[in-house]
């Protein structure tokens, strides 16, 4: 697994230096800056996976710096460490979008936990900025009980690859393969991310989500509404299924306008697929007729298997309940 990437934010530059140390002692790779200003600076260079933060500073304080990273650079996960909290600035960290929060002197043990679950939450719920370079974000994708979890084998012998090549490319260790990388560039298709709606429909919470993930990773989005339905089955009451399968295309198409209006905003190509089979099937066929689908999101919880069409918005699921899948 790569090293976790750790940003240490605090003016009192005896201790944050110290806990840097500290950190490197235990093999975790932690920079420090002595301000607010310089927190925001740096990450236009390199964003780390966690932040660890204090609150109060001179000039940009903590609360504001919390309030910029997760406008601007969600995946950031934040850790709260001051010397000077009460309860209300932990509700407002916590509002805000902060991972932990820690009052000084610090359990090193109890924030290195923290940490890494931070990292973990991260990495489940935005992925890797390389994610040839993950190779527990494709585990971590490939845990669902469907058809696509066969090819976990496979997916992982091109992982190895790409990680070869990439670390060495990036170490500069061996030359050879950064001549490779660099003459012979691989000519690249527009990944596709499919979003599955809740029957009919798509919450605002994953909408968000997906947008922010394919707008980050340069993503078209194809946009699927599928529902168990037996549309091309002759059968009694034929009619009934028919019109049953046309309202339920008919719904879909018009809950999925909000989601192609803020897609087309963004300037990400949007496309809407109805399909009548259970989810794993409907994802299958969407395999073979784009061919290039990187990943799959979708609530926790499949649809309902029921002939039925509901135009009830569901509830959102928390962000960190979504489930997202790679598909080789």
């Amino acid at each position: 697994m790569e090293q976790i990437k750790i940003l240490l934010v605090d003016d009192e530059e005896e201790f944050v230096t110290t806990l840097s140390d500290r950190m490197q002692i235990k093999d975790l790779d932690s920079e420090f800056v002595l301000s607010g200003e310089k927190a925001l600076s740096s990450l236009a260079d390199q964003l780390p996976d966690v932040m660890v933060l204090d609150l109060k500073m001179p000039g940009i304080d903590g609360i504001e710096v919390l309030r910029r990273v997760k406008k601007e650079y969600p995946q950031v996960q934040v850790i709260i460490l001051t010397g000077h909290g009460s309860d209300q600035d932990k509700k407002s960290s916590e509002d805000l979008g902060a991972f932990g929060y820690f009052v000084k002197p610090v359990d090193l043990d109890a924030l290195i936990g923290s940490i890494k679950n931070a990292y973990k939450f991260k990495i489940e719920t935005y992925g890797m900025d390389n994610l040839m370079k993950s190779k527990e974000f494709t585990t971590v994708s490939l845990k669902k009980k469907w058809s696509f979890r066969n090819k976990v084998s496979d997916l992982s012998k091109k992982v190895d690859q790409y990680q070869e090549a990439i670390t060495f490319a990036q170490a500069d260790q061996h030359e050879h393969a950064r001549k490779v990388l660099e003459t012979k560039p691989v000519e690249k298709t527009p990944g596709k991310l499919v979003v599955v709606g809740t029957e009919s429909d798509f919450s605002n919470d994953i909408i968000t989500y997906a947008l922010e993930m394919a707008h980050r990773m340069e993503f078209e989005i194809v946009a699927l509404n599928t529902v168990p339905l037996s549309c091309k089955t002759p059968k009694l009451f034929s009619s009934t299924w028919k019109n049953l399968c046309e309202e339920f295309r008919t719904l879909s198409t018009a809950n999925s306008k909000d989601f192609q209006d803020r897609a087309q905003k963004e300037g990400i190509k949007f496309t809407h697929a109805v399909d009548f089979e259970e989810t794993d099937n409907a994802l299958e066929k969407l395999r073979a007729t784009y061919q290039n689908i990187n990943l799959v999101i979708e609530a926790p919880e499949a649809p309902a298997a029921a002939p039925a069409v509901s135009t009830t918005k569901q509830k959102s699921q928390p962000r960190q309940g979504f489930l997202v899948y790679a598909m080789s």
